[in-house]
């Protein structure tokens, strides 16, 4: 019985389109080291224009740029979270009494704003 050995996708680079902020492609090195893909993700869909996917609808190309990003969104969620939780720490912590404010946010009242 042969094993299967594990490919390894190397990024060659990973771009963002702008005004597609939930669309990120990324151009992969083939195996052989010559030829090269384009590979992107959205919402949890792939595609890749390897002959791999082309014929079979699946490729390590797509399996391993879904895993990143499905990664990278996480390590993002749980940062939003964490200002999240410090955001509403600080506001917590604001005397009572005190007020932002209104032109530069800080805790004073607009009347004695040095700005």
């Amino acid at each position: 019985m042969a094993t299967k050995t594990e490919r390894r996708v190397k990024i060659i680079a990973r771009y963002e389109l702008k005004g597609y902020k939930d669309i990120v492609c990324y151009r992969i090195q083939s195996s052989n080291g010559l030829d090269e893909y384009r590979t992107c993700y959205s919402a949890g869909r792939v595609n890749c224009d390897c002959k791999g996917f082309q014929g079979y609808g699946h490729c390590y190309h797509a399996d391993e740029i879904r895993r990143r990003e499905e990664e990278r969104k996480n390590v993002l969620l749980d940062n939003a979270y964490e200002l999240i939780a410090a955001m509403r720490q600080a506001v917590e912590s604001v005397p009572q009494g005190m007020q932002s404010c209104e032109y530069c946010g800080k805790n004073h009242s607009a009347a004695n704003c040095p700005f």
